[in-house]
């Protein structure tokens, strides 16, 4: 049974308790799986195929309200946070805020002008700043591997200072893995969301000589983009550095990392 995330972030939990482990956030808008529930909870299936608990006020479960939302077209939030306000005011009051990577409905497709009318999963109707969404990305097969490349690094590095997050993909908080999965997502592919080449999904192993800017390097449990000239963007809960950092590849270059730089495991490729 499908359903629509209807909260700004949707905790994705191993298990069906807040205590347990966050592993995964999942975005307004985002038409989910539902493959069981559990006293308050809903099992759940991304699109990008990861599995986990979210509480079932986040959801919307009703059929009908799924199929007009979805019958609209859609935009994708572009900007770190977004307030969906009431009316087409600044000063109006804000019916929900929703992070990058959040997906609205057009209720308006043709209209102009400063704010876009949209619909939200549940029913309410709500203004955007039109200048802060836009239309989706173009899957990566049709893009242009340059564009392609140059738009994954300037996404992460839009992540700059960002606090480390286990499980976390917004502005507020992102791990390793989230952000080389929002690198990409944004820019039209969903990679496995966690920090490893998995079957399935179309990241490939490539030569280390091969690599260029926007592929990914893998550590044990770690994950980095490449950024070009011999420098990578990661996210790091290391000690003086917790957060969204650049390291530089060579000894003695800015960031350097020799603890990461001895056991790099894979470099990996969409190409």
């Amino acid at each position: 049974m499908k359903a629509l995330v209807n909260c700004g972030v949707a905790p994705l939990h191993l298990e069906p308790s807040e205590q347990n482990e966050l592993i995964d956030e999942a975005f307004f808008g985002m038409e989910v799986q539902t493959l069981s529930r559990y006293d308050g909870w809903v099992k759940i299936q991304t699109p990008y195929r990861y599995e986990g608990y979210v509480p079932a006020s986040c959801l919307v479960l009703d059929e009908s309200r799924i199929a007009k939302w979805a019958a609209l077209p859609r935009r994708i939030v572009v900007r770190p946070w977004v307030d969906i306000q009431k009316k087409p005011e600044v000063r109006a009051e804000t019916l929900i805020t929703v992070p990058m990577g959040s997906l609205v409905a057009l209720r308006v497709p043709a209209e102009t002008g400063q704010w876009a009318s949209v619909l939200l999963p549940d029913g309410r109707e709500g203004f955007a700043a039109r200048s802060h969404l836009s239309p989706l990305p173009l899957p990566w097969q049709e893009q242009n591997e340059g564009e392609f490349r140059d738009g994954v690094v300037r996404t992460a590095c839009g992540y700059l200072g960002t606090q480390y997050r286990w499980g976390g993909k917004t502005h507020q908080g992102i791990d390793c893995s989230g952000l080389a999965f929002m690198s990409y997502m944004l820019n039209g592919s969903y990679i496995y969301r966690d920090a490893k080449i998995l079957p399935g999904y179309d990241i490939h192993e490539i030569k280390k000589e091969d690599i260029k800017k926007g592929d990914l390097i893998f550590f044990p449990g770690h994950v980095a983009v490449y950024l070009g000239d011999r420098r990578f963007i990661h996210s790091t809960g290391y000690a003086g550095t917790e957060g969204v950092c650049i390291c530089g590849m060579e000894p003695g270059s800015e960031g350097y990392r020799d603890d990461l730089m001895k056991i790099i495991s894979a470099y990996g490729s969409l190409f």
